[in-house]
């Protein structure tokens, strides 16, 4: 009778065991599953905080981009209004050479 009480808690004790065994796997398990919860989580936060710093970036480029096309575009302005410029210069001392020229022919005439 010692002996089958005996067994029986030595069969009792591996039940025990082979119980407490899978629950350390399961906690294991469990454990991993926060883990890799945890760390998907940061990683979304870093991918997150990356894009929104690319965005950042690619806003502050764009703005840049668009200050140069208004600085061409202000510089081919200035550009044309020297050109203008010029040209007004140079027909009127062409104009002044004429009427000297002109003055010359009236007084030859005369």
């Amino acid at each position: 009778e010692l002996a089958a009480e005996r067994e029986q808690r030595q069969v009792a004790l591996g039940d025990l065991r082979d119980a407490l065994a899978r629950k350390a796997d399961k906690d294991s398990v469990d454990e991993m599953h926060v883990r890799v919860a945890s760390d998907g989580k940061h990683s979304e936060e870093e991918l997150k905080l990356k894009s929104d710093h690319l965005e950042r970036k690619v806003a502050q480029i764009e703005r840049a981009v668009e200050q140069a096309r208004q600085d061409i575009a202000q510089r081919a302005r200035t550009a044309a209004l020297d050109e203008l410029g010029f040209a007004h210069d140079a027909t009127a001392g062409e104009v002044k050479e004429l009427k000297v020229d002109l003055e010359n022919v009236l007084r030859n005439l005369e």
